[in-house]
């Protein structure tokens, strides 16, 4: 069965698919309300010039334009239309228009306006330039516009929303104004032939994911005044073998190209096109970051220092060369899809609280996916400590089956071995997954064995009531006769007997006048008979030397 070549970039980036389906869904919620209000808020009147079409604002001399021919390849808006003067342009109005191949703004002061996704999915677009009236680049506004070479930007623009230039695989260079003082997430999202980036003084923080998946890119630099570089900026940047910063940065430093925050507490980016094959995470890092070394495919060995916290999402993903790596027992978080498509990865230990008699330490959580289809990885043994574990975790892979559809399958031959939480994961998981306790269950030896001894216990009495409450009333008055006979025929009976018998012979009266030859031979006589029975004599029978102690 031939495994899954995931469409997904990443396990990790799931979190920012859902967030730009979220931004998507409000902008469009939020452009369908203001749509809904307008007949109330405005009194429209509509007009077209045979390639664009536009509404009358509030009964005044001002229009937008609202949606263009879809045949339409070069447009020109100019400032004013039959007496009327254009002032924007509203939501989605040239989205779609495939034909569109280049555009040109009115360059009047009124004109300060362009809605969101008003340029989306324009597939033929290849060059913009945005006036210097234009103050904000709105969310989506050339999203998926995938022949856009070049923007130019106008010395008003001040904020670019989320999504502004998302997929944009044409776009090469983008010179960003100084103006700005804003930007938002996903704007440069898999603009995979951008190459350079210059981020001016003027911002200082940008959103998450802003250059995810730009392969292209080779080196970025980081100005003093940049504070902020929000989630994951460079995850999928597989061409970036430096990066740059300012020494007067208060948040970030660099050292070796590899980004740190200012007190190297956290790992940020390790850039994924660096040929070196080994690398050892510096003495005081506490948390490596979401996709620090995502896609790092020359890297075969890291080394973890002792006191390190976190090991981010999908900061190991598809670490296609790495084969071995070493948990320290001070980590306490394994993020999702941490070492998720480490295809070489045979060797995972975790260090310390390795037994019951060790304690459990900090407490251990890994996260959804975090060994997710590292089919090399044939065993993996975790401590005491490990609290839980998220949904396919370990031992799990993905098949394609006839219908295109993913279906997560067990590796084959793999063990876990762990504890409760790794038992517990064992029962939650829906796929078979091999599983070895490492504790031998005592309590649970010791319960059952008591058990069954008090069970014996019962049913052996039960049998004896049972068995006497089932005999005939003959049975039982033979029973009774039985233990009489066994009683009156005992050895301790005829003893009792015998020394009556002797007890009344040595009352006789007799013995006082007997002589004393009598006496002596009655002492022989008693000597060899205490002598036959084993009492007296210089010869101590067993029997007498346990009584009386030798």
């Amino acid at each position: 069965m031939k495994k899954s070549v995931k469409s997904r970039f990443s396990a990790v980036l799931v979190s920012a698919f859902t967030a730009v389906t979220v931004l998507t869904s409000s902008a469009l919620a939020a452009y369908a309300e203001n749509t809904a209000n307008t007949p109330e808020d405005k009194e429209v009147t509509t007009f077209d010039d045979g390639t664009l079409t536009y509404s009358v604002i509030d009964d005044s001399r001002f229009v937008e334009v609202t949606e263009c021919a879809a045949s339409a390849s070069h447009v020109n808006i100019l400032p004013k239309i039959d007496g009327y003067t254009v002032v924007s342009i509203a939501d989605g109005a040239f989205s779609g228009c495939d034909s569109l191949q280049s555009v040109t703004f009115p360059n009047n002061e009124e004109f300060t306006s362009i809605g969101a996704y008003a340029f989306s999915e324009c597939s033929s677009l290849k060059s913009v330039s945005i006036p210097d009236s234009i103050s904000e680049i709105p969310i989506g506004m050339f999203a998926y516009c995938s022949s856009l070479e070049s923007v130019t930007f106008g010395d008003g623009v001040t904020s670019i929303g989320d999504e502004a230039f998302r997929e944009c695989r044409s776009l090469k260079e983008i010179e960003l104004p100084d103006t700005l003082e804003d930007m938002g997430n996903f704007v440069f999202y898999m603009c995979i032939s951008l190459e350079n980036v210059e981020i001016p003084d003027s911002l200082a923080a940008i959103g998450g994911y802003n250059f995810t998946g730009c392969v292209n890119i080779t080196e970025f630099n980081i100005p003093s005044t940049l504070l902020d570089l929000g989630d994951a900026p460079f995850l999928g940047c597989m061409g970036l073998t430096s990066i740059s910063i300012d020494e007067e940065n208060p948040n970030y430093m660099v050292k070796d190209d590899v980004l740190y925050s200012k007190d190297e507490k956290t790992l940020y980016f390790y850039p994924p096109a660096r040929e070196d094959t080994s690398f050892t995470v510096p003495s005081g890092v506490e948390h490596i970051y979401d996709g620090a070394f995502f896609q790092c495919q020359n890297l075969q060995e890291v080394n973890f220092p002792d006191g390190l916290k976190s090991i981010g999402s999908g900061s190991f993903d598809f670490c296609t060369s790495l084969s071995s790596v070493v948990i320290p027992e001070s980590v306490t978080n394994i993020m999702s899809t941490a070492f998720s498509d480490c295809d070489s990865l045979a060797s995972v230990t975790f260090t310390g609280f390795d037994n019951e008699s060790e304690g459990e330490g900090e407490s251990l959580v890994i996260g959804d996916h975090a060994f997710f289809s590292c089919e090399n990885l044939s065993e993996v043994t975790l401590p005491k400590r490990t609290s839980s574990i998220g949904e396919y975790a370990f031992g799990v892979t993905e098949i394609i089956d006839d219908s295109n559809n993913a279906i997560p399958q067990a590796v084959e031959g793999f063990m876990l071995r762990g504890f409760s939480a790794a038992e517990s994961y064992i029962k939650d998981c829906d796929v078979s997954v091999g599983f070895s306790p490492r504790s031998f269950p005592w309590k649970k030896i010791v319960f059952w064995v008591c058990a069954a001894a008090i069970l014996i216990v019962i049913v052996f009495f039960s049998v004896i009531i049972v068995r006497k409450n089932m005999m005939t009333p003959e049975e039982k008055e033979a029973l009774r006769k039985a233990k009489e006979d066994r009683k009156n025929s005992s050895p301790m009976n005829k003893d009792s007997d015998y020394l009556e018998e002797e007890a009344d012979e040595s009352d006789d009266n007799y013995k006082s006048i007997l002589g004393d030859d009598d006496d002596e031979s009655d002492k022989t006589e008693n000597a060899d008979k205490d002598e036959a029975i084993g009492f007296g004599g210089k010869e101590k029978s067993k029997l007498h030397n346990i009584g009386h102690g030798e």
